[in-house]
């Protein structure tokens, strides 16, 4: 009950008090009970209007300071929004500095180009998100990194969506479409330094960042759905090569089997069916401080069309996690034979600190919050985080038709991670490559350590 509320009553029972006092005629005592009733009712009625007039001027103020902006600071990103809630802009940064060494590296791969040495910005990113009038989200990131042999100083994302509708957003702009578990995962939350090359070819196919589009999203309590049309990389040199007309799909389902474990069940489709004629598929073994990319089909011509598909599992019991996927490629030919290669990893990551791995509602996985973070005087520690991961590629049907370079690929990459609080992790990744080349009988092997220096708000 308001205090309005409470006044009115007692106005009333003031009033029924006066009209059960009895009548007598020439008592002043009577006349005296009236009056001083009649005096305790009007100051209660102006306390009311006093309240009245008092609430009425707070109402007003609220109403006046909609516009008001606020800033925030939460978790070190710096931010501001309006009183209601209708507009709000937060800056966003990430950077990312590896540095590593190649060892052991065999004549064959020092033949076909070998391994360098570097250190490299491999993301140094930095923009806007935000919303306006609530249901208009926007994005515009701007990247000063890259892989070895990147330009800086590009468009990362610039973007606009609409999430108006329940569960649904509509997205059109340059930005990255959901595909494959590890491509959904942030770069910020991966566990290794890169991507599994299964994970990287079926980006090749129209996906992957700067990505001009127009998708559709849905994100139930369990369900994920993304349906994506793709064209080229902004600010792409290379034409259709690289870029076609793509049409990307991915759902994922999340199910709970226990307490603490739950499964994420799901599938990507990729295919792009207008290109110029050509197309490749290659990478540069799972780290990005060489520029040669030693797994390479070559430029394969007469090309009609290109697609790509598989499952992914990912398992999630408390601080322990295992993540596979399995994907097939097709290239369909106008003239000459189609080819068909196909690509796969498994891994495993354990919190040894004890967090808990959590999905994230959008096909991949929330980054690791340390339970308690590093700090020397109060004795934190952060969270340590250990993984294992083995990928095998084979491109071999297509031969030594378009290129001479390595075919199939094995590689096992170990890591060890520490994140001192959320916003600054360093992560170690070992690996051991090895090339072949059924065609030419040649094979290589070389190992690999590097460091990435991770900073993000």
């Amino acid at each position: 009950m308001t205090l309005r509320n409470i006044l009115l009553a007692g106005t009333a029972l003031g009033a029924a008090a006066f009209l059960a006092v009895p009548a007598q005629a020439g008592s002043k005592d009577c006349c005296g009970d009236v009056d001083a009733l009649k005096q305790q009712i009007n100051d209660l009625q102006q306390k009311v209007d006093d309240l009245a007039i008092n609430y009425g001027n707070k109402i007003k103020d609220l109403e006046s300071r909609k516009g008001d902006v606020l800033t925030t600071f939460k978790n070190g990103r710096p931010g501001f929004r309006s009183a209601d809630g209708s507009f709000k802009l937060d800056f966003r940064g990430r950077f990312h500095m590896d540095a590593g060494t190649y060892f052991d590296v065999d004549q064959s791969i020092e033949n076909a180009g070998g391994r360098d040495d570097d250190i490299n910005f491999r993301r140094a990113r930095f923009g806007v998100k935000g919303h306006v009038w609530n249901d208009w989200k926007y994005a515009l990131i701007f990247d000063f990194g890259g892989s070895s042999d990147g330009g800086g100083g590009s468009l990362h994302q610039a973007s606009l969506t609409y999430a108006g509708f329940d569960n649904v957003g509509i997205t059109w702009g340059a930005a990255k479409p959901k595909l494959t578990f590890a491509d959904s995962v942030s770069s910020n939350d991966v566990t290794f330094l890169e991507d599994p090359t299964a994970a990287t070819l079926m980006a090749s196919i129209g996906g992957g960042s700067s990505r001009q589009m127009l998708g559709v999203t849905y994100e139930g309590e369990q369900l994920f759905l993304a349906v994506s049309q793709t064209w080229g990389e902004v600010g792409d040199n290379e034409g259709q090569l690289a870029g076609g007309e793509n049409l990307l799909g991915r759902i994922a389902f999340v199910q709970p089997l226990g307490d603490t474990l739950s499964m994420q069940l799901g599938a990507s489709g990729a295919w792009q069916y207008n290109n110029d004629g050509s197309f490749r598929f290659r990478d540069r073994q799972e780290l990005r401080l060489d520029a040669n990319r030693l797994l390479n089909t070559g430029t394969m011509t007469n090309v009609d069309d290109v697609y790509g598909y598989g499952p992914d599992l990912t398992l999630a019991a408390g601080p322990f996690r295992a993540s596979g996927e399995y994907y097939w490629y097709n290239v369909n030919r106008n003239t000459g034979s189609d080819y068909d290669f196909d690509a796969w990893y498994a891994e495993a990551a354990w919190l040894i600190t004890g967090e808990s791995y959590k999905f994230d509602g959008e096909g991949g996985m929330k980054g690791v919050s340390p339970a308690n973070p590093f700090n020397l005087a109060g004795g934190g520690s952060g969270a340590f985080e250990a993984a294992v991961r083995y990928s095998d590629t084979d491109l071999s049907d297509v031969g030594n038709t378009f290129s001479t370079d390595f075919k199939e690929q094995k590689i096992w990459t170990f890591g060890l991670n520490w994140y001192p609080n959320k916003n600054i992790a360093f992560k170690a990744n070992y690996q051991i490559v090895d090339l072949e080349n059924n065609i030419s009988n040649t094979d290589g092997q070389f190992q690999a350590v590097a460091l990435r220096t991770q900073f993000k708000f």
